[in-house]
């Protein structure tokens, strides 16, 4: 079964392939990212505020649904109703042009090609209802 209707290998535009690349915004207020080398747990970031100092943080596994303690760094969970705008934001299409992408795939999109430590294309996305 292929859950991917697209080339993981051809570049879509417009994401800036720097550190970062930004999802998009929860309730235009949490960030969802994924950054570059960020070791063997393939994970995604949600933030609110700046992300080098947010003013609250959390990390979330991409093949689980589990948080991720990430190093030091003090993370929250997130409480029911944002957890549903998580959910309801990762299943909506990728803003990622041409790509025909859910904004979880494009996750895993990014951390495949930026990462050294793969997850497979063919994992669905988790249950994050039981986070």
């Amino acid at each position: 079964m292929k859950l991917f209707d697209f080339d993981p290998n051809k570049l879509y535009l417009p994401h800036n392939l720097y550190e970062m690349s930004n999802l998009g915004y929860i309730d235009d207020v949490y960030e969802v990212a994924v950054y570059d080398n960020e070791g063997p747990v393939p994970h995604m970031h949600i933030f609110k505020g700046n992300p080098k100092r947010p003013e609250w943080q959390t990390f979330v596994k991409l093949g689980f649904p589990e948080y991720f303690p990430h190093g030091k760094k003090h993370f929250s969970t997130m409480d029911s109703k944002l957890k549903k705008l998580f959910i309801s934001f990762m299943e909506s299409p990728s803003d990622e042009e041409g790509a025909n992408l859910t904004n979880w795939q494009d996750a895993v999109r990014y951390w495949n090609r930026h990462s050294r430590y793969k997850l497979s294309y063919m994992v669905p996305m988790p249950d994050y209802s039981l986070l």
